[in-house]
């Protein structure tokens, strides 16, 4: 542009006609700048997406040259006319674009805009601004601040415009968009309850919203309480179930959605149950007491349970549930008793209440005693007590009785017993107290008479007694006065040197000479009423031989005189009768015969006890004798000092003592023992110690040997042997491999080895986190974690039980086994459908800490989440899966003949067979109507149906491929040997039933067997799941992608008229299952219509036949065969046909113009028509088909067609020589049905 050159205006020219343009925005820009580098912007023009809709810019001078020019699009859909121009004079501030901004709600927001906008060189500008309600400009600065309400949530448009010192505007629009910061909370302090006490917490002061932003409330709470969802306020009563600590959490949320939670612990406390007081009560003891004291006592809170107790005399109880007290007091209640009861709640808080019981005393009851009878002298016993009853258990009754002289009464047990005395002859009244334990008393009363028996006696044994012995014998304790006070007088018949007491029985004297031998004697007893009872006996009187007295044992020393005069311990049995005496004695001495002194020297070979026997015999041959020990002793071995000893423990040792030991005299051997350490021993001959010192000999050991001489004297040395420890051993322990996540175990104890037998090792070791070691076995367990992974550094250290240690280090290289999986089951879903399956439980990383990644081989509608394992997306049309359900079969005869394979491909369920393969056949296998089976059975028609009550398919046959009888699987009937085998659906599953004879009648052989097992026709879907070691395993499964088959709705009803054309378009009406999936279309239509398999269209010619209301089924079938029928009625109006000729041949010619003469309709089988040919060929014959005739074919003769059941509608005529023959067909024939 010329230098001052004035701009006279903007010229816009469109080019084309302006749309509203969607793209990146451009501003214009001019092809010539002023001397000030003058940029032709207008911000607000953008060039569209397409060149085509951009409008040329041009600067016009005053004098109407262009100058500069520019091209531009435009924004959103600004209208420009055909030319436009905008005045220069004064350059308009220019301005660039504001980027649309963000902002919260409630938050200070600030944005300098003045950037944005540049006036005229020098000029100033001033802003405005239409903008969100909380939000303001500075009218200088061009700053945008404030803070946004929660009005402003959303997206607000704003337009600041900025305007120059000479009121030239230009203005900038952009987008605030005002979120959701979400309310804010403070800490909500725990709180506190009592269950049965109304509770109440006003939450919302914790929680803050922006302005005009409204808060809702909820909380997760205890049963009895509920949050007001406006006010934030708690409230309720807390019940039994929310005792205890309850963490309750409050959410507050804001009126865009956002939230924020606070928790808090509301500890609901126990306020404890509460009693009324129970009055006194009154009982007696042994009689039934019941009170029910529930009614007194309350829990806190509804759904807290009392449980009740009490302190109670001893024959009553509480049921804790009930409350009730009941019993029967016994005696020892007697009195008043203070009973508590406590009820506890089921928080164990308790409450108790008392009362006083006063138990009182009924007295004691009694029967009749009946008279009784006794002798004196005799015992009496009766017991009393049973005729008389305490008043209560517990109660004891005390007897007492006035009673005869003789008896007493046991004033516990009531039993009166005793001996009547002479005194109690006669008639005794007796009467006998009970007393119960409170001084109630009852007496009852009854006779005793007592009668006298008279003496008795027991016998008298025979006596001995000796010539010149004294001799007394007491015989009144063989008699017995008949009662107490009743004396008895003694006689008897006795030897002249013996007499008797009469008041004592006293038989005393000394028997002479003449009293030897056997004399009997008789003792008389008479009691003081005259009463007399006699008892015999034998005495007999013999000779008592020579006495001794003991003779006390001796000692001696063997090989030292010995002298000893026995004598003096015999006597004679009288003065003037002489002694003789002889002994067995030890081989050194003897004896006198008529001294008795013993003499000599014992010997060697008398050492030890020697028992002595001595014998006096008198004249008369009557001998006594008297033992004794002479014991023949030795003086015993010697001995000098063993110096102390030292060894360790687990090496040998050895030391001979028997220098240290002497026998007593030569020829006498010594035996060694001792006390010594447990792993040594001493040689009973030798006398040398020897062996390995144990773990339990370390220390400092007292051993003590002991020399015994051939006669048992011994004498013993002691010393000590300190034993000392040389510590474990070890040998290397090989590397190890392990698995993470794999159990391990190594027994290492078998490389250390204690210093010695009984010494116990203990283990440690430096393990991987996985690992530890029994202290005890030195095994080595645990599962290494993924953080082992890796060569592991062990050393394990082995400690005796005196702390000597050592230690061996080995490699654990730890690996990785990788992942393990389970089977995953076949899936099904349905294409076009979501579907969802997480197989990552299927999945077991090796060890704890390693992390598994999922891949897999997927269908196209799907995929895989790598962390979490989760399968999902929308199988589509592609993915589907034929055989969406597919079962083998596998039938074998129970003689082993044959076996039927196949497969059962169904849809709902097992109800559709894939094919039948016969193998293994000897004999004929045949089917249901005797075609031999061999090879594949096929089945044309694999959909759905019913299944009948009796469990067998309906309407499905399976056609062989070699025959064209069916067989109907329901029923498989095969035949082998004369043998039929009849396999059913029944109960669920498919087995063989019945095995038949060929004629039907039940076979009582063994059945034959029949699996079935599921299969896909799907290719497998394999997932691998890595561990973090990238070792990884797979599990593979099938998806059956079914087919649920289109949809339908409703078709209206239509109308047509014969011979009129018809189109009706179904294919809206039917929808397939999935995008992908095509349908395939296909009715039953009336004659003249048909349907267009690919797009669903009806279209044709309604003829006279159909006439009437045509029921039209249209079923769709999609690519799988799955199929929906929709049902709608046409009705088809008559259009008034006539009969015409449509064709004809040769001469034959039809008046009318192929019409026939008169319009008629045959409506009805019956009806008739007449019409007549024109014209024909002279040597034929008409012949009604429909009825075999020949007709006379002349010319202008008339012919009636009556239609009948089966006709035909045609002419034939037939030439006379049979060469040839024309048909004419008679059409448009209205409801003709054959």
């Amino acid at each position: 542009m010329p230098n001052n050159d004035i701009l006279d205006d903007l010229l816009v020219r469109p080019d084309k006609v302006i749309r509203k343009a969607e793209g990146v925005v451009e501003p214009a820009r001019s092809n010539q700048g002023d001397e000030s580098g003058y940029d032709l912007t207008n911000p607000n023009l953008h060039h569209g997406a397409e060149a085509k809709y951009a409008p040329t810019l041009q600067i016009v001078s005053k004098s109407g040259s262009v100058v500069a020019s520019a091209e531009a699009g435009l924004h959103e859909a600004q209208t420009i006319g055909e030319s436009s121009r905008l005045p220069v004079g004064d350059r308009d501030p220019i301005a660039t674009i504001i980027a649309d901004q963000n902002a919260y709600e409630g938050h200070t927001s600030s944005l300098n805009v003045s950037g944005h906008f540049r006036p005229s060189t020098g000029d100033a500008l001033t802003f405005s601004a239409k903008l969100s309600t909380g939000l303001g400009i500075d009218a200088h600065t061009g700053v945008i601040s404030g803070t946004a309400t929660d009005s402003d949530f959303g997206s607000n448009p704003g337009t600041v415009t900025a305007t120059d010192t000479h009121g030239q505007a230009i203005s900038e629009s952009f987008y605030l968009a005002v979120g959701d910061g979400g309310p804010t909370a403070t800490a909500i302090a725990d709180q506190s309850a009592y269950e049965g006490h109304s509770f109440s917490l006003n939450v919302s002061n914790y929680f803050a919203a922006a302005a005009g932003d409204a808060l809702t409330f909820s909380a997760k709470l205890p049963a009895g309480l509920s949050i007001n969802a406006h006010t934030g306020v708690i409230s309720g009563t807390p019940t039994d179930s929310d005792f205890g600590n309850n963490p309750i959490t409050v959410t507050a949320t804001d009126a865009h959605g956002k939230a924020i939670s606070e928790s808090f612990n509301l500890a609901v406390g126990d306020s404890g149950p509460t009693a009324t007081a129970i009055a006194n009560q009154i009982g007696f003891e042994g009689q039934a007491f019941s009170l029910n004291v529930a009614s007194h006592f309350a829990a806190p809170a509804a759904g807290d349970a009392l449980t009740f107790s009490a302190k109670l005399p001893a024959g009553l109880s509480i049921n804790a549930h009930t409350g009730v007290i009941s019993g029967t007091p016994t005696d020892s209640d007697f009195g008043n008793n203070p009973i508590t009861v406590t009820a506890t709640d089921a928080h164990g808080k308790a409450i108790s209440e008392s009362f006083n019981l006063a138990v009182g005393d009924s007295g004691p009851t009694a029967t009749a005693i009946a008279n009784q009878s006794g002798f004196e002298g005799q015992a009496f016993s009766l017991n009393v007590a049973s005729h008389f009853a305490a008043p209560a258990a517990g109660d004891i009754l005390t007897f007492s009785a006035k009673l005869p002289t003789g008896l007493s009464i046991n004033a516990h047990t009531g039993v009166i017993s005793g001996t009547p005395t002479d005194g109690d002859y006669g008639n005794n009244t007796i009467t006998v107290t009970a007393t119960d334990a409170h001084g109630k008393a009852i007496s009852e009363s009854f006779h005793l008479q007592v009668g006298d028996s008279g003496p008795t006696a027991t016998a008298i044994a025979n006596q001995s007694a000796l010539e010149g012995h004294a001799f007394s014998l007491n015989v009144s304790s063989h008699f017995k006065a008949p009662a107490a006070g009743d004396t008895l007088t003694f006689s008897g018949s006795l030897p002249a040197g013996l007499s008797i007491n009469a008041h004592t029985g006293v038989i005393s004297g000394t028997p002479t000479d003449s009293d030897y031998g056997n004399n009997t004697i008789t003792v008389t007893a008479t009691d003081t009423h005259g009463k007399a009872i006699s008892e015999s006996f034998h005495l007999a009187v013999g000779d008592s031989g020579p006495t001794a007295t003991a003779i006390a044992n001796q000692s001696a020393l063997e090989g030292h005189a010995f002298s000893s005069n026995v004598s003096s311990h015999f006597k004679a049995p009288a003065a003037g009768d002489t002694l003789t005496f002889s002994g067995s004695l030890p081989a050194g001495l003897s004896i006198n015969a008529h001294t008795g002194v013993i003499s000599g020297t014992p010997t060697d070979s008398d050492y030890g006890n020697n028992t002595i026997t001595v014998t006096a015999t008198d004249t008369h041959g009557k001998a006594i004798s008297e033992s004794f020990h002479l014991a023949v002793g030795d003086s015993g071995p010697t001995a000098t000092t063993i110096s102390n000893q030292s060894s360790f423990e687990g090496q040998s040792f050895a030391l001979n003592v028997s220098s240290h030991f002497a026998a007593p005299a030569a020829g006498d051997t010594l035996t060694f023992s001792a006390k010594l350490p447990t792993g040594l021993s001493i040689d009973a001959h030798t006398g040398v110690i020897s062996g390995t010192p144990t773990d339990s000999d370390y220390g400092n050991n007292a051993v003590t040997v002991t020399a015994t001489d051939a006669h048992g004297k011994a004498i013993s040395e002691s010393f000590h042997l300190a034993v000392g420890d040389s510590g474990p051993t070890a040998t290397t322990i090989s590397d190890q491999g392990a698995y993470e996540g794999n159990s391990f175990s190594l027994n290492v104890s078998s490389h250390f080895a204690a210093p010695v037998a009984g010494d116990a090792l203990t283990f440690s070791a430096k393990l991987p986190t996985g690992l530890s070691i029994d202290a005890h076995t030195g095994t080595i367990s645990g599962t290494p974690t993924d953080s082992d992974y890796g060569n592991n550094t062990v050393t394990v250290t082995a400690t005796d039980a005196h702390g000597k240690a050592i230690s061996e280090s080995f490699h654990l290289q730890v690996s990785d086994s990788g992942p393990t999986a389970t089977a995953i089951a076949d899936q099904s879903a349905g294409e076009g459908q979501a579907f969802s399956l997480n197989v990552a439980g299927h999945f077991v990383a090796p060890a704890a800490g390693d992390a598994l990644t999922f891949s897999a081989s997927l269908p196209a509608g799907l995929t895989i989440n790598s962390h979490t394992g989760v399968i999902s997306g929308t199988p589509t049309d592609g993915d589907y899966t034929s055989n969406a359900h597919a079962y083998n079969f596998n039938f074998t005869s129970f003689d082993g003949t044959f076996t039927v394979t196949g497969q059962l491909n169904t849809a709902n369920s097992l109800d559709a067979v894939g094919g039948y393969d016969v193998t293994g056949i000897a004999g004929s296998v045949v089917g249901l109507n005797g075609a031999t089976i061999s090879g594949l059975i096929s089945n044309p028609n694999p959909s759905a149906e019913s299944i009948s009550p009796d469990g067998v398919f309906i309407y499905d046959n399976v056609l062989l491929s070699n025959s064209s009888p069916s067989l109907d699987y329901g029923g498989l009937l095969f035949t082998s040997n004369g043998l039929e085998y009849n396999i059913f659906y029944q109960n669920g599953n498919y087995q063989l039933i019945e095995t038949l004879s060929p004629h039907g009648t039940a076979y009582s052989g063994q059945d034959g067997t029949f699996t079935i097992s599921a299969i896909s026709a799907s290719d497998p879907i394999t997932v691998t799941a890595t561990d973090a070691h990238g070792q990884s395993i797979s599990e593979s499964f099938h998806l059956a992608v079914s087919d649920s088959g289109p949809t339908a709705t409703p078709i209206a009803d239509q109308s047509a008229h014969e011979r009129q054309s018809f189109s009706l378009d179904v294919s809206s009406h039917f929808a397939a299952p999935a995008a992908g999936d095509t349908l395939t279309f296909s009715a039953t239509v009336p004659t003249g219509l048909s349907i267009d398999a690919h797009t669903g269209i009806i279209s044709g010619t309604p003829t006279n036949s159909d006439i009437g209301n045509n029921p039209i089924t249209v079923t769709a079938t999609d690519a799988h065969g799955q199929t929906i029928s929709e049902h709608l009625n046409l009705a088809v109006a008559d259009h008034n046909d006539t009969f015409f000729i449509s064709s004809h041949s040769g001469d034959i010619a039809i008046t009318g113009s192929n019409d026939w003469t008169d319009a008629v309709d045959l409506h009805n089988i019956g009806q008739s028509a007449s019409f007549n040919l024109t014209e024909y060929a002279p040597d034929g014959h008409i012949v009604q088909s429909w009825t075999g005739l020949v007709v006379d074919g002349s010319a202008q003769s008339d012919h009636n067609i009556t239609l009948a059941q089966g006709d035909h509608a045609q002419l034939t005529v037939n030439h006379i020589d049979g060469t040839a023959s024309d048909h004419i067909a008679l059409q448009h024939i209205d409801h003709i049905k054959y």
